[in-house]
């Protein structure tokens, strides 16, 4: 969408971008290990990476084009276990439906799960410094526009755009 003047602004775990495209990282947030309800791995407050990987994995599809898989690999090739994946996904609401059925563990950033509210799945940091995972913001090569700049600046700041209109 972004090369069909579609959008003017994307987002992605994944700086991976075609050539007339600019990828900027613009936050991280920790990668957390997300289990079913009453799921053993629960008795820590906070899940050794060594512990979490006794268990099947279900993780993102590698060809599903968002950029976790690849950052999550990174991760999975430093341990010292090799992982079981049991399934692969290319969506964190089927990855979630088939952690809370029981058909593994998996990882994911915490803030996009807990948004989703669901009972049947728990989520626990990982122990130690947790790995990050960078989310970029994806744009058109070229001068952005002001009130693009506007938007980049407000991002990377943290903060959530406003609208720029007086009184509202």
């Amino acid at each position: 969408m972004l090369h069909d003047d579609l959008l003017d602004i994307g987002f992605a775990l994944s700086s991976a971008v075609h050539d007339d495209l600019v990828a900027e990282s613009v936050w991280t947030d920790p990668l957390a290990v997300i289990v079913p309800a009453r799921h053993p791995l629960l008795a820590h407050v906070q899940v050794p990476l060594v512990e979490a990987l006794k268990f099947p994995l279900v993780l993102c599809h590698p060809e599903s084009g968002s950029g976790c898989r690849h950052q999550i690999q990174a991760m999975l090739q430093d341990a010292k276990t090799p992982p079981r994946v049991v399934d692969e996904v290319t969506t964190l609401g089927v990855m979630l439906t088939l952690l809370g059925a029981g058909y593994g563990i998996g990882f994911a950033i915490a803030s996009q799960v807990q948004t989703l509210q669901r009972p049947d799945i728990s989520i626990r940091p990982l122990a130690g410094t947790p790995p990050m995972l960078s989310t970029y913001l994806l744009r058109r090569k070229g001068e952005p526009t002001d009130p693009m700049k506007r938007f980049i600046e407000r991002v990377k700041d943290g903060a959530a755009p406003v609208d720029d209109a007086p009184g509202l």
